[in-house]
């Protein structure tokens, strides 16, 4: 178990018809005898109504961004990516079990399993493509949004 530690205020990073807020969090865990580490990471909330902070979720963005043909234009193009995400690490992942089900009692892994788990695993981890893609589809929502004045 860790302890974290957060700022007592959350940062606005970003000030429009959307507002964008952000938690830094340190989780400090004990990892030897007198040894510790310390993993840090940010949290991101939004408002719409200055009032409300919402975690920056997918769901949350397009029930609150759905007035925007542009906005949910992105977050459409987000949720794609991550299906085609999930895709082509499925099927990575399908490929690599497929090569460990050639495997011989007597004679092990055959060269033709390996080779058929190494095409998986390539597969796999051409996964971030997508990944790395749709990253920036919720900040481009956001902006889209906050540069459309009604």
């Amino acid at each position: 178990m860790g302890n974290s530690t957060r700022n007592r205020f959350l940062k606005r990073t970003t000030m429009g018809r959307i507002d964008l807020y952000s938690d830094d969090i340190t989780v400090y865990t004990q990892t030897g005898n007198m040894n510790f580490a310390h993993n840090e990471y940010v949290e991101i909330y939004f408002s719409k109504d200055k009032i409300n902070l919402i975690p920056i979720e997918y769901d949350n963005l397009v029930k609150n961004l759905n007035d925007n043909i542009k906005s949910m234009q992105h977050l459409q193009n987000y949720k794609t990516l991550k299906y085609v995400q999930i895709g082509i690490a499925g099927i990575g992942l399908g490929i690599v079990v497929a090569g460990l089900l050639k495997f011989d009692k007597e004679d092990g892994l055959t060269s033709s399993a390996k080779s058929t788990i190494f095409t998986g695993a390539i597969i796999m981890n051409l996964a971030w493509i997508p990944s790395f893609m749709k990253s920036g589809e919720i900040s481009k929502a956001i902006d889209e949004y906050n540069s459309n004045v009604h």
